[in-house]
């Protein structure tokens, strides 16, 4: 009689995803740089996925679960979740990229929750040079497969931060446009 309710998947890096092909690579070390020149990110996206809707339906016809969560969405152009990876940003155009958090299945609550952390930018430590960062987004997706949202949908938590640049650690910027 049970049903399975799923998260929607999580968006990472819409154009670049740097990530640690070896596991056993000690992750506290520091030093492997990755450099980005005379580039241009434009209208990238990093995408959470919606969250399924609940079907579980008592005799009254009332869900009797909630539906899953939203994605979460990290970095819309670049992502570098690793301490050990640190990212050169020298003379780029990085515009109009959106990390998007996914929206919640239905029915939700206030305690079905996503993030949409680094518009432009999600990193551990991140250095920018000459570089201009517009018009970059970090929010909640605005699609929804729903037929009509929920009283309770407001209620639903989207943690956004950083529109341009999300970083954990270190941000170091020099002649910048944000």
């Amino acid at each position: 009689k049970g049903s399975i309710t799923a998260h929607g998947g999580h968006g990472y890096g819409g154009a670049i995803a740097l990530t640690e092909e070896d596991d056993t690579l000690d992750q506290w070390s520091i030093g492997n740089d990755f450099s980005i020149i005379d580039s241009d990110f434009i209208s990238n996206v990093a995408q959470g996925g919606r969250g399924s809707d609940s079907h579980n339906l008592n005799p009254e016809g009332v869900n009797q679960e909630l539906g899953g969560n939203g994605g979460n969405a990290f970095g819309g152009a670049v992502y570098s979740p690793a301490w050990s990876i640190s990212p050169s940003i020298t003379r780029c155009t990085i515009q109009h990229n959106k990390a998007l958090a996914g929206v919640a299945g239905s029915p939700h609550s206030a305690e079905n929750r996503a993030y949409s952390l680094g518009g432009a930018i999600y990193s551990f430590r991140v250095s920018l040079q000459d570089s201009e960062l517009e018009f970059n987004l970090a929010s909640v997706s605005n699609h929804s497969d729903a037929s009509s949202p929920s009283p309770s949908s407001v209620a639903s938590q989207t943690i956004v931060s950083g529109g341009a640049v999300y970083s954990l650690i270190d941000f170091e910027s020099t002649n910048c446009t944000m």
